[in-house]
């Protein structure tokens, strides 16, 4: 085309140009651009589909090993871990893989082959001047492999910076309520920058080292040109080459070089992707000690269920210096059941572990019928055995799939009766969808106790062999944990159980109890032989529990008193409209997020108009009344409906049209180029063929163009990053765009010197995820400075929700929360939460040391005031024998430490805040009975002069309260001190009576 032009040009100044020849010459070459760009568009097409669907099948194929083994691995390898970084690895890091096997490996293949052919093309048609131009490749390679070695020292940096990074923002946002009570999220964003500097400082080095080579690059590009146009002038002017060969020549090598250099860019994505596969792979190559989905091992048919523990010795992997257990021998028989009893911390628990095998005892056999337990297949083992934990983990999924836990072939009338033996069927037939109900991460709609219920109800419907109960009861009101505990004992007949209890009236009927001392067995015996021992542990322990009656006489009453049914009508019937009304007008006001840049607020959102539209829709009337009604517009409806089911099924053609048309953009962009030459020489003909432009004006235009082009080619290897990039923004910036209507960070507001005083007045309340189930119905409440106001109730009854509407969590719908005769709403949030303490039901820790996490939210504490409080929670003494003492790592949600140790330490961090108002909701749930007495001494110390609401199961820890309110049904149902309700024989007296059979 070049010559054509150049010919064109010579013969149109000299005046005797053959516009016929001219135009079919140009014509033709016209034709080979455009048959050449339709190959590239079907080929790149066809190459960039087939890349992108062996990408999204690799990725996926990678997720379910990643995720396979990672629950494949033991309790010791996690202990080692950062939960928050595995999650990063599922996310940033699969994206990563997706990009370096994606379209990047398809910019690198293109690359290589661009240049093996131009540079061949170049070698046919003058190995003299390609030779010349290619002069600085080796320059270019040297360049490559240097900066090759340096981005991925940089990369690796950056990956592990980026995934700790990650870590922590999971773990702040699994802990929001936490964080946003002790008003940390300055620290912790402070936190999180400090993570990201990091990252963010390698990222800055990895961008300098690809920028200094990509200029690099350009600047060889155009010394290359440089030196090939001039030896091609000396050629044609020797007359041994013609001016078209030289810009075939130049063309040719200069597409090869650049496209080879314009590789190095993505050198840095193929690095990462490099290093993201090690990473990973490393996790999913782990053949762990105590590997859970090993097919090998015996499974025999029926066991006897006898349980033998010989001579047990075990630390766990992180501090392998602190003995937990120490030479503990003893059995268990088939049928019978064991309690397992002692302080906060030694080791009950690990026993629970060992027998699982989540962990490999240091010496000493664990086994079952005489077979040590290794020798068993652990998912058969696992099987066998139904667990209730201390702290129940419920999934983000229906109430049913809850409970059915992956096992499709229960029935649902196999779940409804485990779910009536474990006390749960009747709450969860008042949920929204019954066992239908998605309860969400974390189960926040639930009370601490209907998540008890619904783990134990997991436990029984499988119909063990053996029953492993870690504190199984714990979070139970004292009616719900009789009625649970009757359907425990039923379900331990004939059934080997471990029983691990705080709560000593619950394994009082115990075939044998073991009380456990500093990793040692200190008693051993039945609940009768333990009292009537001298100077017997256990029997203190009981003692310290049981719950002053005063002297009058016991009788069981029923208890349907007049005095609930007055305290129940306290709202009438119209209060009860106008609330329900004002419901109906206050639903856009529920309450979206705890925090306001969670990304989750979305979701919410969605789920929440899902629910409340569901609800809406689910009202007395039945379908088919509906449908009579509105026959007139049946026809319209079923239009609508037919457009529905069409708009639902186009959604997944429209993904797989996605894909297929992403790659045709690519296949589009790669030969643009080549379909723009044929285009322009046209339309160059069509002017020359007018007499409006000359060849070399055409030839200088198009030449100029090209170069457009290419760059243009180049530009669309980024276009997939470009959309990623623009779609993510779109997501940050919507949510950073958002206003919450509960700024946990705004310092607007009255900030009154703040005295104590606590009061809700006539207060209505439900949660967004279930708006028309209302929790508070009319709740009055009223604590004055100094006052400890005990709330005690059934699980459900809005004792929790009482606590979180006086951190303001959330709003009331109608009614007032006030502090000091101030509503909340009017003071500042910020000021509120400076004189608040709370120590949850469930504490939550951070991996920080023990020292961060007491001190946490504040900027400053002295070591003096870090260990009173320490001494006041009974914690200090345990952490002086850790070898690090107060600078110890607490692991993952304190996962490295135990259930009341966890506790302890939260209990101090509410103590070294000094704070006004004290909420402490089940604060000693998870404790022995011996730290909960020193706690509680301490918590009565602490209570001194403060205001202290507290939520209660167990009745003996609140009998000095200054007023002691009963809840039931969102209501107050009785109030009054210990003595005065126990007078009254009613709700609180039948309590106290259970409580201490």
């Amino acid at each position: 085309m070049c010559d054509t032009l150049i010919s064109g040009e010579r013969n149109y100044t000299q005046g005797d140009l053959n516009m016929d020849e001219f135009a079919t010459n140009v014509l033709y070459y016209c034709g080979l651009y455009l048959y050449l760009g339709i190959i590239l568009l079907v080929l790149g097409y066809f190459a960039n589909a087939f890349l992108f669907t062996l990408c999204e099948r690799r990725i996926h194929c990678i997720r379910k090993k990643y995720l396979r083994s990672v629950m494949r691995q033991d309790m010791a390898w996690f202990d080692t871990q950062q939960i928050g970084a595995l999650t990063t690895k599922m996310s940033s890091g699969m994206e990563r893989i997706k990009d370096g096997i994606g379209d990047k490996m398809g910019v690198i293949f293109g690359a290589v082959g661009t240049f093996v052919s131009g540079i061949a093309l170049g070698f046919y048609l003058s190995w003299k001047m390609t030779l010349v131009m290619l002069i600085t490749v080796p320059v270019l390679l040297g360049a490559m492999f240097v900066s090759g070695k340096m981005i991925s020292r940089a990369s690796k940096s950056e990956t592990y910076a980026y995934s700790a990074a990650g870590g922590l923002a999971n773990e702040v946002i699994a802990g929001i309520r936490t964080v946003m009570s002790f008003n940390a999220q300055p620290s912790e964003i402070h936190r999180y920058e400090k993570e990201l500097k990091v990252a963010r400082n390698l990222g800055i080095r990895k961008a300098f080292i690809l920028a200094v080579f990509a200029g690099l690059n350009i600047f060889l590009t155009f010394a290359a040109m440089a030196l090939s146009f001039w030896y091609g002038t000396t050629l044609v002017v020797d007359g041994s080459m013609t001016p078209g060969t030289i810009f075939g020549v130049f063309w040719a090598v200069l597409i090869a070089t650049r496209r080879f250099g314009d590789a190095i860019p993505q050198m840095g994505v193929i690095v990462g992707a490099k290093l993201a596969v090690a990473d990973i792979f490393a996790i999913i190559d782990r053949v762990p000690e105590i590997d859970s989905m090993n097919t090998e091992g015996l499974t025999p048919e029926e066991i006897t269920g006898k349980i033998t523990f010989t001579n047990i010795h075990f630390s766990y992997p992180t501090r392998p210096t602190v003995k937990i257990l120490n030479d503990v021998s003893y059995e268990v028989n088939p049928g019978e059941t064991v309690a397992l009893v002692g302080h906060s911390g030694c080791g009950k628990s690990t026993m629970v572990g060992l027998l699982l095998r989540f962990y490999e005892q240091s010496a000493g056999i664990v086994a079952l019928d005489g077979i040590p337990l290794r020798d068993y297949n652990i998912t058969w083992l696992r099987s066998i055995i139904g667990v209730v934990q201390q702290e129940p983990v419920i999934f983000g999924a229906t109430v049913a799939e809850n409970i059915r836990m992956g096992d499709d072939s229960l029935t649902d009338e196999e779940i409804e009766e485990a779910c009536r033996l474990a006390n749960a069927l009747g709450f969860i037939r008042k949920l929204a969808d019954g066992f239908d109900t998605v309860i969400g991460e974390g189960a926040v709609q639930l009370s601490g106790g209907q998540k008890q219920r619904i783990a134990i109800a997991r436990a029984l419907v499988r119909k063990p062999q053996i029953l492993l109960l870690d504190e199984a009861t714990s979070a139970l009101d004292t009616e719900s944990e009789q009625a649970v505990q009757e359907a425990l004992d039923l379900a331990r007949k004939e059934r080997t159980t471990i029983c691990i209890a705080h709560r000593l009236s619950t394994i009082r009927d115990a075939d044998k109890i073991i009380v456990f001392d500093e990793g040692q067995i200190a008693e051993m015996g039945t609940h009768d032989e333990l009292m009537a021992k001298e100077d017997s542990i256990y029997a203190s322990m009981v003692k310290a529990q049981e719950i002053a009656k005063g002297q009058e006489d016991t009788t069981l009453d029923d208890v349907e008193p007049v005095e609930m049914r007055r305290g129940v009508s306290k709202a009438t019937s119209e209060e009860e409209e106008r609330a329900r009304a004002s419901l109906a007008r206050e639903s856009a006001r529920i309450r979206q997020s705890m925090i306001s840049t969670s990304t989750h607020e979305p979701e919410w959102e969605i789920e929440s108009a899902r629910e409340e539209m569901a609800e809406e829709g689910a009202m007395e009337a039945s379908l088919l009344d509906i449908l009579k009604y509105a026959r007139p517009e049946l026809p319209m409806a079923t239009v609508a409906l037919i457009n529905t089911i069409l708009r639902g099924l186009t959604w997944p053609v429209f993904s797989i049209i996605y894909g297929l048309w992403q790659s045709l953009s690519y296949a589009l962009a790669n030969s643009f180029v080549t379909m723009n030459f044929a285009i322009a020489y046209a339309f160059g003909l069509w002017l020359i063929s007018n007499g409006w432009s000359t060849p070399f004006t055409v030839f200088q235009v198009i030449e100029a163009l090209n170069m457009a082009s290419y760059s243009m080619m180049t530009a669309a290897s980024y276009f997939p990053e470009y959309v990623r990039a623009r779609i993510s923004a779109g997501i940050m910036f919507t949510m950073m765009r958002k206003r919450p209507k509960i700024d946990n960070m705004s310092h607007q507001g009255e900030k009154p010197e703040i005295k104590g005083d606590l009061s809700l007045r006539n207060v209505y309340f439900s949660y967004p995820a279930r708006k028309r189930a209302l929790i508070l119905q009319g709740m009055n409440l009223t604590a004055k400075h100094g006052q400890t106001v005990a709330l005690v109730g059934a699980s459900g009854c809005g004792k929790s929700t009482v606590i979180q509407l006086v951190e303001r969590y959330y709003d009331a719908l109608c009614g007032t929360v006030n502090i000091d005769n101030y509503d909340v709403r009017d003071l500042s949030i910020r000021h509120i939460r400076e004189h608040m303490s709370l120590v949850g039901q469930e504490p939550t820790l951070f991996n920080l040391t023990i020292r961060e996490n007491i001190m946490y939210g504040l900027d400053k504490c002295s070591k003096e005031e870090i260990e009173y409080a320490a001494r006041l929670a009974n914690i200090h003494e345990f952490v002086t024998t850790l070898p690090e003492g107060y600078e110890t790592k607490v692991g993952a949600k304190g996962g490295l430490l135990s259930g009341g140790q966890k506790q302890r330490i939260a209990i101090a961090r509410a103590i070294v805040r000094d704070p006004k108002i004290l909420l402490l909701d089940e604060a000693t749930s998870a404790l022995d009975t011996e730290s909960e007495k020193i706690v509680q001494e301490a918590l009565d110390k602490a209570r001194q002069g403060r205001t202290c609401l507290v939520v209660a199961h167990r009745l003996s820890t609140i009998q000095n309260a200054d007023e002691i309110v009963v809840c039931r049904e969102g209501r107050v149902a009785e109030r009054g001190t210990h003595q005065t309700l126990l007078a009254r024989k009613g709700i609180y007296y039948k309590l106290v009576e259970r409580q201490n059979r």
